[in-house]
């Protein structure tokens, strides 16, 4: 995208749409900048964040001289404590010999005469000069309706504050917007599953699910989304983005709700727990991964060599072993692997860490999957049972070797 004032280039998400967004930008281009921003006028319709910070120190600055003009005519006026001044020509008197102080009006009558006088050979005392329009200085203190003005300019600049999150906003209606979070009141309801939300824009946008309309599509896969934050979400796919860090471990993250599930894991609480393994979760959604594996069910099936997977990322991590690419390799023994993470597996050959602790006999593994595999010896659970003398066992290449016994028998 190109930005309407500087013209640079960047993604999406490091622009503001100018027409879309709450904060009054069109008339804030047009105060600091003097430049007409038209809806649909075929030039950029956004303008970048650098862009957005910069005029909103330009009309804060804008503000202050305007009101500090203010107060200092104010106190100018409290000063000198007059309304107008009258200055007469017969007032101003000239004699041989002395200097004469000029008023400072630059195009009065009187300065004319004075002139005139000056410039002329013989300086006379003036007696009899025709008394001339009294001009007048006004030094008018600002009244009720100036002084409503700069109370008004007041409160614009004093945000409106939530007494329930705390949360400022600089418009009030946005911020009676926002009071409807509190509430709880959702006026606007879905006529077809009766779901309702707190603003007509996000009951329109629902809308959109239940029509199949996605007027939002992403310029690089050409995918379409119903909701334009959706279609934010998927750029960072593509430009690798990730604005959210964790401030433990400064991981990040692509979306927010990726954080969260993260933080969970510093704390240590797992509140979903496996009825088969008793293995626990610290969100419902791996639960529910954790439970294809007991299901036996494996939809994702490799194209090549027809191995079958439960999970669409193993297929995902097999199908680079077929294009025998492995740009990850071991400093120490430089040995290569397809996948980082499998690398950091290998490291713990080296080093001799083993993160993954038993909670019941305190054994320790290099690998998650070893823990998972003692885990079963504990609970008595024997999935794997051979088919010819019927004896079962934990893991599963311990049947494989049974097996082998019996043939070479």
């Amino acid at each position: 995208m190109e930005c309407r004032l500087c013209l640079s280039q960047a993604p999406a998400e490091s622009f503001v749409f100018i027409h879309d967004n709450p904060h009054p930008l069109v008339q804030r281009i047009w105060t600091c900048c003097r430049l007409q921003v038209m809806k649909d006028d075929g030039l950029p319709d956004s303008i970048c964040l650098s862009c957005e910070n910069n005029l909103a120190l330009l009309s804060t600055f804008r503000n202050i001289c305007l009101q500090s003009d203010e107060t200092a005519k104010l106190r100018l006026s409290e000063h000198l404590d007059i309304k107008t001044k009258e200055i007469f020509l017969d007032d101003l008197i000239w004699k041989d010999d002395e200097t004469v102080a000029q008023p400072n009006m630059c195009n009065s009558p009187v300065n004319n005469e004075i002139n005139e006088w000056e410039q002329s050979d013989s300086k006379q005392t003036i007696h009899l000069i025709e008394k001339p329009t009294p001009l007048k200085i006004s030094y008018s203190k600002p009244g009720r309706k100036n002084e409503s003005k700069l109370k008004a300019r007041q409160k614009i600049r004093i945000p409106f504050k939530c007494e329930v999150c705390l949360k400022t906003f600089a418009q009030k209606c946005v911020f009676k917007r926002h009071l409807v979070i509190h509430t709880g009141n959702k006026p606007f309801q879905c006529d077809i599953c009766l779901k309702s939300f707190t603003r007509k824009g996000s009951l329109g946008t629902h809308i959109n699910y239940h029509t199949g309309i996605k007027p939002y599509k992403c310029d690089v896969c050409l995918k379409a989304f119903p909701e334009k934050r959706t279609l934010v979400k998927h750029l960072r796919t593509h430009t690798g983005e990730k604005p959210y860090k964790c401030k433990i471990c400064f991981k990040s993250f692509a979306q927010s709700s990726g954080l969260g599930a993260h933080m969970k894991s510093h704390t240590g609480l797992k509140s979903h727990k496996c009825d088969i393994c008793l293995k626990l979760f610290p969100q419902k959604s791996n639960l529910a991964t954790h439970m294809i594996s007991h299901t036996g069910l494996k939809s994702h099936e490799c194209t090549i060599c027809f191995k079958s997977f439960t999970l669409k990322h193993h297929l995902a991590a097999h199908m680079k072993s077929h294009t025998g690419i492995k740009p990850y390799k071991c400093e120490l023994c430089l040995k290569s692997f397809t996948e980082k993470r499998t690398l950091q597996i290998h490291l713990r050959s080296h080093t001799g860490e083993k993160p993954y602790k038993c909670d019941i006999c305190l054994k320790s593994f290099s690998q998650k999957s070893s823990l998972g595999i003692h885990m079963k010896s504990h609970i008595g659970l024997k999935l794997y049972k051979c088919d010819i003398c019927l004896k079962s066992y934990v893991v599963k290449y311990n049947l494989i070797a049974h097996i082998k016994s019996h043939f070479v028998k």
